[in-house]
């Protein structure tokens, strides 16, 4: 890597960071029904901004299952091996992403 190929790199990673802070700064203190008001008011497609509020909806039902399925995890007693414990998680996962089709 040269020093001006660094330079780039560091330039591109600032910037990314700020815009993530920024983002989690705006989510943080703004409510997402005005965040979906403020998207159409830039034109953004009446489409996108559906899908954004399905998948916002959407979040907290996955949430609620991933509390019932660890739940149920630790009141079958989730210990033993690391192999096991990888295996129950997989299996978790698997049953997860079944569940929320």
């Amino acid at each position: 890597m040269t020093y001006d190929g660094l330079l780039v790199l560091a330039n591109v990673v600032i910037k990314a960071w700020l815009c993530i802070l920024s983002l989690i700064l705006l989510s943080a203190t703004t409510k997402f029904a005005d965040l979906l008001r403020g998207l159409k008011q830039l034109g953004i497609p009446k489409v996108i901004i559906l899908i954004l509020s399905f998948m916002y909806r959407y979040i907290f039902v996955l949430v609620d299952e991933v509390m019932r399925m660890r739940r149920a995890r630790d009141s079958r007693n989730f210990g033993g091996g690391r192999l096991r414990q990888l295996r129950t998680l997989g299996n978790m996962l698997g049953t997860l992403f079944i569940r929320s089709y």
